[in-house]
């Protein structure tokens, strides 16, 4: 028997921006140190924000039963509603 889980995208506003992209930095930097040891903050405040700004381009809160547990940045076609 499979549980249903709660999961619902909630969009990232401005303000909310710096924090998101320290929440996304300290999710991939145990893969990145563990694969190439100590590098620079992946992906970059500068990634992040030219992301967030890009026109077709969404950012947003992956939330699981209320709480916040992840994140990501997707471009959608708006023509085929797919990931361009």
């Amino acid at each position: 028997m499979s549980e249903k889980l709660n999961i619902k995208l909630e969009q990232v506003d401005l303000a909310e921006l710096p924090q998101f992209t320290k929440k996304m930095q300290e999710a991939f930097s145990i893969a990145v140190k563990e694969k190439f040891g100590t590098v620079s903050p992946i992906p970059s405040e500068k990634e992040v924000r030219s992301s967030f700004h890009s026109e077709g381009t969404a950012t947003y809160h992956i939330v699981l039963d209320g709480k916040r547990v992840g994140g990501a940045v997707v471009t959608i076609d708006e023509k085929t509603q797919h990931k361009a």
